[in-house]
């Protein structure tokens, strides 16, 4: 398993969520430095107010 992969996924390594990989197009939000935020599963559309909000908390926070 690739580490980026192992990282994305296990909450022990990312300190946040364990993150399971169902179907492609999975998304991570990560910040600016690398570290994830959240994770959504495929059927998420990327504009959606879940994900769009927690860039904005995220921008607010900076």
């Amino acid at each position: 398993m690739a580490p980026l992969y192992r990282y994305l996924t296990s909450k022990e390594l990312n300190g946040v969520k364990d993150c399971n990989v169902l179907w492609n197009f999975t998304k991570f939000l990560l910040d600016e430095n690398g570290k994830l935020v959240d994770c959504f599963d495929s059927a998420m559309n990327p504009l959606s107010t879940k994900i769009m909000d927690k860039i904005m908390i995220k921008d607010r926070k900076i």
